[in-house]
């Protein structure tokens, strides 16, 4: 996120975790055809950044949605890189409550979407922001497509190690650190004493990770990371 911010010569940068919740007529009726974010990251966070992402996320659940979560609903499925002006009409979106809410607190002119479907129900979008005025160039935007289209074996990983692949099955702080544990060459028994749980606790933990992937054992969450699923 760094990188990409440099890159573009942004101001912050955002990761967000995206998953479709509904399918058919559900998704037809639903105000963002069924897709919401799960996990929001951001390069630095500040108490600011946590209310308006707070607020957003709730805002997914009413009648209206978040503007610029149903344009990107609509264009779901393909890999895509937008600017603020090439997503909405500037006139009228600066009349809506999420303008007011998410851009003019932070001076955010413009705003760059690159967003990867990492299969037909989780999408990967990354946010850069600009303030001050500055808008992003057709340089920088092909700048950052290019550098996030090839790696899609990181946007896999990145959504399981949210647990944003399992839906509404977040993980939890201690699950992920559980996860990358089980990754790793490291015997149970050291896991265990890493984590400062007693062996069959670690066992208890390790069998409900198991159960929330889908998987029998570390061979079976081992290929579901690599990408092959058994």
């Amino acid at each position: 996120m760094r990188e990409l911010k440099r890159i573009a010569r942004a101001d912050d940068a955002v990761w967000i975790g995206v998953v479709r919740m509904a399918h058919g007529k559900e998704a037809d009726r639903d105000h963002q055809l069924g897709w919401r974010g799960r996990v929001v990251v951001h390069l630095e966070w500040t108490d600011l950044k946590r209310r308006v992402v707070a607020g957003a996320m709730k805002a997914q659940e009413t009648d209206g949605g978040v503007p610029s979560s149903i344009e990107m609903a609509k264009r779901a499925g393909q890999f895509r890189t937008l600017t603020l002006r090439e997503l909405h009409d500037m006139k009228s979106f600066r009349r809506t409550e999420h303008y007011r809410a998410c851009f003019v607190p932070f001076g955010i002119t413009d705003r760059l979407w690159c967003v990867f479907p990492v299969n037909e129900d989780c999408e990967v979008a990354y946010i850069l922001d600009r303030c001050g005025g500055r808008r992003f160039s057709t340089r920088e935007k092909n700048a950052v497509a290019s550098l996030l289209r090839p790696i899609r074996w990181f946007h896999r990983r990145t959504m399981l190690f949210h647990g944003v692949t399992l839906g509404d099955a977040r993980l939890r702080p201690g699950e992920i650190r559980l996860l990358s544990r089980l990754l790793s060459p490291r015997t149970e028994k050291e896991i265990a004493e890493d984590l400062g749980l007693a062996p069959t606790t670690t066992r208890t933990y390790i069998k409900q990770l198991y159960a929330k992937f889908g998987v029998r054992g570390r061979a079976g969450l081992a290929s579901l990371w690599l990408g092959h699923p058994g």
